[in-house]
């Protein structure tokens, strides 16, 4: 499941404060990170510079990583808000996964089995906002999560309760292997 994929649109990500387009850059997902090519390595150090570049590296051994990664929500679409595929387009979506996404929802959602996944936004901001955009007076109460499984009743097609919240997208895969 972990396949190289490239960067096809304009995708903004910063070293300290210097910002690069990584238009074109290849990646894999690594756990909950997105982990750069090493084939485009020589191209970022002369796109950002020698020390940069050393500071990044250093950065991801720790992460036992060979290249460079970033989380997920450091990595930024040309658009100011985000569009629910892109809340899951780094993500290696299992084939037997159905789309189950309702315009009228909250998230975008999938179904395995007798399971309904919620895919929340790679964004704090926008997790925030959302969780006050349901009626939520601030944050003093909230949660983060990025995933939740969720029991899903087929004949009523209806949530049942959450039973299973996390930040990183092989925790839910795992997860859902455990239970059958």
């Amino acid at each position: 499941m972990n396949t190289a994929k490239t960067f096809n649109q304009d995708t903004w990500v910063f070293f300290d404060r210097t910002e690069v387009n990584l238009k074109g850059y290849g990646y894999k997902i690594n756990g909950c990170h997105i982990e750069l090519l090493e084939k485009d390595m020589p191209r970022l150090k002369k796109e950002i510079g020698e020390n940069l570049f050393n500071n990044a590296r250093d950065i991801s051994n720790d992460f036992d990583c060979d290249t460079i990664i970033f989380a997920q929500d450091e990595v930024f679409a040309e658009s100011n808000s985000l569009s629910w595929s892109d809340y899951y387009k780094y993500l290696d979506i299992p084939k037997d996964w159905e789309n189950i996404s309702y315009g009228n929802d909250e998230l975008p959602s999938f179904l395995y089995k007798d399971y309904k996944i919620w895919v929340n936004s790679p964004l704090l901001s926008e997790r925030q906002e959302s969780y006050l955009g349901i009626g939520f007076k601030n944050l003093d109460q909230y949660k983060d999560w990025i995933f939740t499984v969720c029991d899903y009743d087929l004949k009523d097609c209806e949530c049942k309760d959450d039973i299973f919240q996390t930040m990183h997208f092989e925790e839910v895969l795992n997860f859902l292997k455990e239970q059958y």
